[in-house]
């Protein structure tokens, strides 16, 4: 009796493990998939204020521009 009541501990404590194994190999993609995702994010940001300087150049320019034509 006891020795059967240990068997089925053992298989319930291997299947465990075998979950857990495949829970932390989840977590890892996921987390590997935050990471690119964050990082694309990041130069979408980057790009953006880029942009945003160039658009405040262009339109000092272009006011530059307008004050020229204007006198």
């Amino acid at each position: 009796m006891m020795c059967e009541i240990n068997t089925q501990l053992s298989q319930e404590n291997k299947q465990l493990k075998d979950e857990n194994v495949v829970l932390i190999k989840q977590v890892a993609t996921k987390e590997v998939l935050l990471m690119e995702e964050l990082n694309y994010m990041a130069k979408i940001k980057e790009e953006l204020v880029e942009t945003k300087l160039t658009i405040k150049k262009f339109s000092a320019s272009s006011n530059k521009i307008d004050e020229i034509l204007t006198s």
